[in-house]
């Protein structure tokens, strides 16, 4: 595939701009850095890039992976300004782990696959999210029906959490917090439980 836009060889020749070869990898430094992506055409990038044309030990696929799982310790490079920016000599020291290739090749494998069962995932989400639009459009069209607008409290019981921070004990009831909500669900291996008298305190003003 090609590109949105283009150098021409003048062009090239005149800047300093430096043709990136194929399945070379390049880096953001500044704005979102940390977001890696590989080339299969030859290129060239403004200076927002930092590209890696890896050496036959390492494989471009295996470097992406790696530096998209290292993101945060790449921004931490950039120091705390508002403007971040990592140089060409800082990302030159960064460390990674360099697998025999035999293995590099397995973990692309895997995290391949996973990409794309998240990719199937994401689609679903968004073909769920148009058809839920599409049905609620249709109903609200059909026969011309009418739908009373209402404030949740108008039709919902509305309570919210405690705000205290009660001594919690290994057994007794559960006290769900954000930690304990995982893929659309609460998650209960690892909830915290307090004792039933600060339960009852507690349901006097925030019983769910």
């Amino acid at each position: 595939r090609g590109t949105a836009q283009y150098i021409s060889d003048k062009g090239l020749k005149e800047s300093n701009a430096q043709l990136i070869p194929p399945n070379s990898v390049s880096l953001s430094c500044t704005a979102s850095v940390g977001t890696a992506t590989i080339n299969r055409i030859p290129l060239t990038t403004n200076q927002q890039f930092n590209s890696f044309h890896p050496k036959p030990e390492i494989l471009p696929e295996y470097l992406a992976y790696r530096l998209i799982f290292d993101k945060e310790k790449i921004k931490a490079l950039g120091g705390s300004t508002t403007f971040q920016f990592i140089s060409k000599t800082t990302i030159s020291n960064f460390e990674i782990p360099v697998p025999p290739l035999n293995i590099q090749k397995r973990i692309v494998e895997r995290l391949d696959a996973i990409t794309k069962a998240q990719e199937l995932v994401d689609l679903q989400i968004s073909k769920t999210e148009e058809l839920f639009k599409s049905v609620l459009e249709k109903e609200l069209n059909t026969d011309g029906a009418k739908w009373d607008i209402k404030k949740l409290s108008e039709v919902c019981d509305v309570r919210y959490g405690t705000h205290d921070s009660p001594k919690y004990h290994p057994t007794g009831i559960p006290l769900v917090t954000s930690k304990n909500l995982k893929d659309d669900e609460i998650d209960f291996s690892n909830v915290n439980c307090i004792s039933l008298g600060d339960h009852r305190q507690i349901i006097k003003r925030s019983l769910v």
